[in-house]
Protein backbone atom coordinates (compact mmCIF):
# COMPACT_ATOMS: atom_id res chain seq x y z
CA UNK A 1 0.00 0.00 0.00
CA UNK A 2 1.29 3.69 -0.80
CA UNK A 3 1.43 6.42 1.66
CA UNK A 4 -0.54 9.46 1.15
CA UNK A 5 -0.79 13.17 0.55
CA UNK A 6 -4.12 14.92 1.39
CA UNK A 7 -4.05 17.95 0.22
CA UNK A 8 -6.77 20.32 1.32
CA UNK A 9 -5.35 23.91 1.26
CA UNK A 10 -7.60 26.84 0.93
CA UNK A 11 -10.76 24.06 1.08
CA UNK A 12 -13.97 25.75 2.20
CA UNK A 13 -14.31 23.12 5.30
CA UNK A 14 -15.02 23.67 8.70
CA UNK A 15 -13.31 20.10 9.77
CA UNK A 16 -12.17 17.30 8.45
CA UNK A 17 -14.35 14.19 7.40
CA UNK A 18 -15.28 11.62 9.98
CA UNK A 19 -13.32 8.96 7.73
CA UNK A 20 -9.96 10.81 7.83
CA UNK A 21 -9.38 8.34 10.86
CA UNK A 22 -8.61 6.06 8.74
CA UNK A 23 -5.72 7.24 6.83
CA UNK A 24 -3.46 5.25 8.33
CA UNK A 25 -0.73 5.84 5.64
CA UNK A 26 -1.02 9.57 5.61
CA UNK A 27 2.41 11.24 4.96
CA UNK A 28 1.58 14.90 4.38
CA UNK A 29 -1.81 16.47 5.14
CA UNK A 30 -1.91 19.92 3.51
CA UNK A 31 -4.58 22.74 5.29
CA UNK A 32 -3.07 25.78 5.14
CA UNK A 33 -5.33 28.66 4.42
CA UNK A 34 -8.45 26.80 4.86
CA UNK A 35 -10.01 29.89 6.63
CA UNK A 36 -13.41 28.11 7.85
CA UNK A 37 -11.47 25.03 9.14
CA UNK A 38 -12.56 24.96 12.76
CA UNK A 39 -11.98 21.45 14.78
CA UNK A 40 -9.06 18.65 13.61
CA UNK A 41 -11.16 15.71 14.69
CA UNK A 42 -8.98 13.23 16.69
CA UNK A 43 -6.02 11.93 13.83
CA UNK A 44 -5.31 8.16 13.65
CA UNK A 45 -2.99 6.52 16.39
CA UNK A 46 -1.03 5.20 13.81
CA UNK A 47 1.11 8.02 12.38
CA UNK A 48 4.26 6.33 12.05
CA UNK A 49 3.95 7.72 8.19
CA UNK A 50 3.08 11.16 8.78
CA UNK A 51 6.02 13.76 8.02
CA UNK A 52 4.42 16.99 7.87
CA UNK A 53 0.61 18.27 9.06
CA UNK A 54 0.21 22.13 7.78
CA UNK A 55 -2.63 24.19 9.49
CA UNK A 56 -1.27 27.60 9.04
CA UNK A 57 -3.37 30.44 8.41
CA UNK A 58 -6.47 28.35 9.41
CA UNK A 59 -8.22 31.78 11.01
CA UNK A 60 -11.17 29.95 12.28
CA UNK A 61 -8.93 26.80 14.33
CA UNK A 62 -10.37 26.29 17.69
CA UNK A 63 -9.65 22.62 18.74
CA UNK A 64 -7.67 20.27 17.39
CA UNK A 65 -7.26 16.95 19.15
CA UNK A 66 -4.64 14.28 18.82
CA UNK A 67 -4.66 10.80 20.24
CA UNK A 68 -2.26 10.72 23.37
CA UNK A 69 -0.23 8.28 21.71
CA UNK A 70 -0.07 10.18 18.22
CA UNK A 71 0.66 13.54 20.02
CA UNK A 72 3.70 11.06 21.29
CA UNK A 73 4.77 9.97 18.20
CA UNK A 74 5.09 13.25 16.97
CA UNK A 75 7.17 14.65 19.54
CA UNK A 76 9.07 11.90 19.18
CA UNK A 77 9.73 11.80 15.84
CA UNK A 78 10.30 15.76 15.42
CA UNK A 79 7.36 15.78 12.64
CA UNK A 80 6.95 19.00 11.08
CA UNK A 81 3.30 20.23 12.26
CA UNK A 82 2.53 24.25 11.99
CA UNK A 83 -0.30 25.71 13.49
CA UNK A 84 1.08 29.38 12.57
CA UNK A 85 -1.47 32.41 12.88
CA UNK A 86 -4.05 30.19 14.03
CA UNK A 87 -5.53 32.89 17.15
CA UNK A 88 -8.53 31.22 17.71
CA UNK A 89 -6.75 27.68 19.36
CA UNK A 90 -7.75 27.05 22.69
CA UNK A 91 -5.55 26.36 25.72
CA UNK A 92 -6.19 22.20 25.54
CA UNK A 93 -5.15 21.93 21.63
CA UNK A 94 -1.66 24.25 22.42
CA UNK A 95 -0.32 22.12 24.66
CA UNK A 96 -1.06 18.59 22.87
Amino acid sequence: MSELNLQLGHAHIESLPKGSKNLTRLRHLDLHHSRELQALPELPTSLETLETLDAGRCVSLENVAFHSTASEQLKEKKKRVTFWNCLKLNEPSLKA
